[in-house]
């Protein structure tokens, strides 16, 4: 048995229309793609002669999660470099024996898998750190997040409404993932992750707008039609109104008097 076989390692063929094989190869192909970019820049018939470098810059370069070389992770020893010429320590130096070979990978992998299980509980507490988990049940109304990505048709312009329904919850998957009962005509799957819900709450303030208006006093009636009376003290006031146009009158009888003054003799100008 090869030493592969012992080590569980699967085969995964892939083409060059779709390099792709699992999340984690699409995070590295990702990541080597924009090192090229980088460092080819504008010597794009050159690409074949910054490879080597590239690929060794990669696996010389520790990551965050694991803080071990790629290259290590995959192989169990570092990479060569002129530094490595000096001979290694003995307790450096890896096992010849296939099996004892395979017992120090898997040390170093299950040493690997803890870390990046620690790195990703770290991050999960901080994503949800201000998420509210929401739970529905059958029978409950939600909204549809319209994702441009699964409903092409439904934002074609920026001016699109970004949520339909409300629609029912058939059947709950698990704690993501929701059946809603959705019209054929959409074209899509039924099932949807809980961040394009939400749910749907009852809003009767229409229905009784007089009655739950925020602004007190208000009245969305037309103009009263009945008679306005003026409050105590105003200069409209009935009973007040003799005694205004006296003192108005004698202001216009003593401005008239002042020399250069006359257009209060105008015969249109009276008070009724």
């Amino acid at each position: 048995m090869t030493l592969w076989k012992k080590l569980g390692t699967k085969l995964k063929y892939s083409t060059t229309c779709h390099p792709q094989t699992d999340g984690q190869t699409e995070v590295t192909n990702g990541t080597l793609g924009t090192l090229l970019r980088a460092l080819i820049k504008s010597h794009s018939k050159a690409w074949y002669l910054i490879l080597p470098h590239a690929e060794f810059a990669y696996n010389v370069a520790p990551k965050k999660t694991t803080d071990l070389y790629p290259f290590k992770i995959v192989y169990g020893v570092e990479p060569l470099s002129p530094l490595d010429l000096t001979s290694r320590p003995l307790n450096e130096t890896p096992s010849v024996e296939a099996s004892k070979r395979v017992e120090e990978i898997k040390h170093l992998h299950e040493q690997v898998k803890l870390r990046i299980e620690i790195s990703n509980a770290s991050y999960q507490a901080q994503a949800n750190k201000h998420k509210k988990r929401v739970v529905f049940q059958p029978e409950d109304l939600v909204w549809v997040h319209l994702r441009k990505e699964r409903f092409p048709s439904k934002r074609k312009s920026k001016l699109m409404p970004r949520a339909d329904g409300p629609f029912e919850i058939l059947k709950r998957v698990n704690d993501n993932a929701f059946k809603v009962n959705l019209p054929e005509d959409y074209g899509v799957s039924a099932t949807f992750n809980v961040d394009d819900l939400s749910p749907y709450l009852k809003d009767d303030r229409l229905s009784n707008l007089r009655v739950n208006s925020p602004q007190q006093g208000e009245d969305d009636r037309g103009p009263s039609m009945e008679p306005h009376h003026e409050p105590q003290g105003s200069p409209r006031s009935p009973s007040l109104r003799p005694k205004v146009k006296e003192k108005v009158q004698a202001l216009i009888h003593q401005l008239s008097a002042s020399p250069g003054y006359s257009s209060m003799n105008k015969p249109s100008f009276f008070i009724s």
